[in-house]
C-alpha cells in the first residue's frame, strides 16, 4: 500500500493490519531477492515489534498506543 508522506494509516483493524502484513511480506521477499537484506530486516523487526506490543496491551503491560 503505497501512501502521501504524512498520510501512514495507522493499523487497528484486524482486516488492516492483515492487508498491512501481506504487503510487508511482499516487500520483504522482493528485497532478499534484490539483495537488500537491511530494508528485510527492518521490515521484519516492525513486524515483530507490533505483535510484541499486541501482546503487552493484551496483558496489560502497557496502553494501547491507538484509539479504538
Amino acid at each position: 500500500m503505497k501512501t502521501r508522506a504524512g498520510a501512514i494509516p495507522v493499523p487497528h483493524s484486524n482486516a488492516m493490519r492483515y492487508f498491512s502484513y501481506k504487503e510487508a511480506w511482499v516487500r520483504i521477499k522482493k528485497a532478499q531477492g534484490s539483495g537488500f537484506y537491511l530494508e528485510a530486516v527492518t521490515l521484519e523487526e516492525s513486524i515483530i515489534a507490533d505483535r510484541l506490543i499486541s501482546f503487552l496491551v493484551y496483558v496489560g503491560a502497557m496502553k494501547c498506543r491507538y484509539p479504538a
